[in-house]
């Protein structure tokens, strides 16, 4: 189990906050699921607060209610660029069993496609996570929704798309314990410089006993984007995420908040349904962006995936795909945008 570890420094005195920390995250480590948990570092709070230049507010690249996430440096060269979570008690009353749940996971998960834990500080009140990452990172919302920067083609909203559906299809099936993220969001999907896409935000997941298909959860995660079926009963499936998928991809096709989409298509599902069943409504779905940058959009790429937007909606859990027939369905529609006419 100290194999686990790999300390960055030995300096430092033990204070009680890093005792209660260690003693819950090894309580939830014997209660993990069975898999390989990958060695993390143990970085000091002095050596994040340098990397952050005291958690500068100018290094932060994406905040909630729940935390605020850091861009910095890190190195005897100060030359290692890092990702530092720094969480607060606002929005839960004590949010320590969340962050441990989520370093638990994450210590356990190894996928290109999900944001990569480097470690984490236990010695502060809340723990602090630590995550790889390149010189340059963006997150998704920013560039669909806030517009921060140039627009994304087609092609590559297809290939992001692809890239989150395998890795919620990962959480989902590495492990007899499927994982359950429940706060797919735009929020929670990060960029690097090449725009390759990486999920994170675990702090809400969950994981399904083994030999069930539901558990039942207080609700948890972000309005619009949450199960209608959980929301209903309390009982959380995979298809959870399955839903909120859905709603990305309606965003990502869109450019638009869930917000304004609620506002102009009040009755969501019916009103997304009958734009998607006739290829001259379909367009009104799309982002103008995407228009200004994509030289060509074939109709029968556009229509498989604004299907695969309404199966993964459906209010019925049942009605919808497993995730991995949503990464097969993405795959073959972004392999087949790659295809030039003759």
């Amino acid at each position: 189990m100290l194999g686990l570890f790999r300390s960055m420094k030995s300096k430092g005195s033990v204070t009680d906050h890093s005792l209660e920390n260690n003693k819950m995250f090894l309580k939830e480590l014997t209660r993990a699921f069975d898999g390989k948990r990958n060695p993390i570092l143990i970085f000091s709070a002095k050596d994040l607060a340098k990397a952050t230049r005291n958690y500068d507010p100018g290094l932060i690249i994406h905040q909630d209610r729940f935390s605020d996430l850091y861009k910095g440096k890190h190195g005897t060269t100060n030359d290692r660029p890092i990702l530092v979570e720094k969480f607060s008690y606002e929005g839960h009353s004590d949010p320590r069993e969340r962050i441990i749940n989520e370093l638990v996971v994450l210590s356990q998960i190894n996928h290109k496609h999900v944001a990569k834990l480097l470690g984490c500080c236990l010695e502060t009140e809340l723990p602090i996570l630590v995550y790889e990452c390149s010189d340059v990172n963006k997150i998704l919302s920013d560039l669909i929704i806030d517009r921060q920067s140039s627009p994304l083609s087609w092609e590559s909203r297809l290939r992001i798309s692809t890239e989150i559906a395998d890795a919620i299809t990962y959480t989902h099936t590495f492990t007899s314990r499927p994982i359950i993220h429940r706060d797919i969001k735009l929020r929670n999907i990060i960029l690097d410089h090449q725009d390759v896409a990486r999920l994170f935000g675990f702090s809400l997941c969950i994981r399904i006993p083994d030999g069930q298909t539901h558990v039942e959860e207080p609700l948890a995660g972000t309005f619009g984007f949450m199960d209608p079926m959980y929301v209903a009963t309390s009982q959380v499936s995979e298809k959870a995420d399955v839903y909120g998928f859905g709603v990305v991809l309606l965003q990502i096709l869109s450019g638009k908040s869930f917000y304004e989409l609620i506002e102009e298509y009040p009755d969501f599902e019916n009103q997304i349904w009958c734009l998607t069943a006739q290829a001259d409504l379909l367009w009104q779905l799309v982002d103008p962006k995407i228009k200004e940058v994509t030289e060509q959009m074939c109709n029968l790429e556009l229509e498989a995936y604004a299907n695969l937007i309404v199966r993964c909606t459906r209010e019925n859990e049942d009605e919808r795909p497993e995730m991995i027939e949503v990464a097969k369905e993405l795959r073959r529609i972004w392999k087949a945008s790659q295809v030039q006419p003759q």
